[in-house]
This record gives C-alpha cells, sequence and structure tokens, in this order.
C-alpha cells in the first residue's frame, strides 16, 4: 500500500529535502489513526524510522493523508516550542494530505 500512495504522491514532493536528502519513497510502516470525542494526541515531535534491511534508509517527513472532515477540533496545530511564533493551524480536508518534517515540527491534534 505504501508504494501505491508514493506512486501517486511522489510528484508533489521535492526530490531533495531534510539535509539534502533524496525522497525515494514511504516506509511501510502505515499507521491509521481514529480519534473518538475527548480523545487528543498531545503535542508531540514524530519520532525517525530505520529500515532493518541494513540499507540504512530513515524517514524525516511526514505525509498525513486525511480521510475525513467535518468534526469538531479536527486541524492539526504546529506549535513554536519557544513561544515566539504563532501556532499555525491545518484544517483538514478529505483527500488532502499534509506534508511535513515531523522530526523538527512540535503538533497535536484535539477531537
Amino acid at each position: 500500500m505504501a508504494d501505491k500512495i508514493w506512486q501517486r504522491i511522489k510528484l508533489y514532493i521535492p526530490e531533495k529535502w531534510y539535509q539534502n536528502q533524496k525522497a525515494i519513497g514511504l516506509n511501510e510502516r502505515l499507521r491509521f489513526l481514529r480519534y473518538d470525542v475527548g480523545q487528543k494526541f498531545e503535542a508531540h515531535m514524530d519520532g525517525c524510522y530505520q529500515r532493518q534491511d541494513g540499507s540504512f534508509e530513515s524517514s524525516f517527513i511526514t505525509i498525513q493523508i486525511y480521510l475525513n472532515e467535518g468534526f469538531k477540533g479536527e486541524d492539526t496545530t504546529f506549535i513554536d516550542p519557544n513561544g515566539i511564533n504563532s501556532n499555525v493551524k491545518c484544517v483538514p480536508k478529505t483527500g488532502m494530505a499534509l506534508v511535513f518534517e515531523g522530526i523538527r515540527s512540535y503538533m497535536k491534534e484535539v477531537v
């Protein structure tokens, strides 16, 4: 499934990204998140996934694909950990992809 998604979005992903690393695909550890009323994902930074096949390939960016919309608290908020800049909110639309450097972005999600 990861390769099928990659084939559809790779034209929209910069060829070089974090520290001039080349984007080569999506890692196979897809996650599907579902929140019920009152649940939230506290402020956090995404981790880095490294393949165990000896290739030394690591993930540096996060791609969130939204499967639905129209519920209260649906936004993903990027937080300045130093409190200097304003928080930035992304309000999803069904089918939208949000691409960001997960290992350097603080974010939270609340439903």
